[in-house]
């Protein structure tokens, strides 16, 4: 795993415990508490930001308790809010390096045949491993390449709803798919975007079909249902999925789902998680 895969998954881990304590400060009491000594003894101060500080009791511990805790969250929010500051600055400004031209110009199949020329030619050479790549996939190893320069057959519904660009140069259906073609990209993961796949007699087009040679089926399939508000939609997931079940793909395993509706959209940290975690 490169550098930029373990800093995603940290980042993904630090903006849950943000959550996690944003929602806990939320259910704390208002102000904060002030310890001023005097001698060996203490007094406690609720002190409050548009009204005058009130004394705390000895007897009131449960308040003075609470209030010592919401200033250990407030420190943690800082630190958690500072270390993603950083990292989000510095996944912001250390793009990848290329390593082959197959980086910058995945669509280019005269230059996939070239390389796999030379490549048949010099079989001892190894490409240049210039930026680590997940896993020991990558666009440059010669099984992707070859893997990468196949045609295949394309989902031929709808291709005006084809109007989302990525990086890979590929037009997608969604702002959320194209999401998804963008981390796989930038981490090096060789896919294909809705690419014909026969499950049990009936051809079906997953959103992306991921190269993975340490599989049983040497590929991955990774489908996004992005309209789960939709009853009608979530009917035809459901479908799917079965077919998908019936035909032995297994969750988690060869089959990687994500989904969203309108108030609960997909989470790009989410998107670094699972790509790292299954092809780390």
């Amino acid at each position: 795993m490169n550098l930029h895969a373990y800093l995603s998954i940290e980042e993904a881990a630090l903006y849950k415990q943000q959550k996690y304590i944003k929602e806990r400060l939320g259910s704390m009491p208002d102000g904060r508490l002030s310890i001023v000594k005097n001698g060996r003894s203490s007094r406690w101060k609720h002190l409050y930001d548009k009204k005058p500080a009130e004394p705390i009791s000895k007897k009131n511990l449960l308040l003075a308790e609470e209030l010592a805790y919401k200033c250990y969250l407030e420190d943690c929010l800082t630190a958690v809010e500072t270390r993603l500051e950083m990292i989000h600055r510095f996944l912001l400004s250390c793009p990848s390096l290329p390593v082959s031209p197959v980086d910058w110009n995945q669509d280019n199949k005269d230059l996939h045949s070239l390389l796999l020329s030379y490549y048949e030619r010099h079989h001892n050479e190894q490409p240049p491993a210039l930026n680590p790549t997940f896993g020991s996939v990558g666009f440059t190893q010669r099984p992707a390449l070859q893997w990468l320069s196949e045609d295949y057959k394309r989902c031929p519904d709808h291709p005006e709803h084809l109007i989302v660009p990525t990086l890979s140069n590929i037009m997608v259906r969604s702002k959320s798919e194209a999401l998804i073609a963008d981390v796989l990209f930038r981490n090096h993961v060789p896919f294909r975007y809705e690419a014909a796949l026969s499950v049990n007699g009936i051809t079906v087009y997953p959103d992306f079909t991921i190269f993975s040679p340490n599989s049983e089926r040497q590929t991955v399939i990774w489908e996004h249902f992005g309209l789960m508000g939709s009853e009608s939609y979530a009917q035809n997931m459901k479908t799917k999925l079965s077919a998908y079940l019936d035909a032995g793909y297994l969750p988690g395993i060869d089959l990687i789902m994500t989904f969203e509706r309108k108030l609960q959209p997909l989470d790009i940290n989410y998107v670094r998680m699972l790509t790292a975690y299954h092809f780390g």
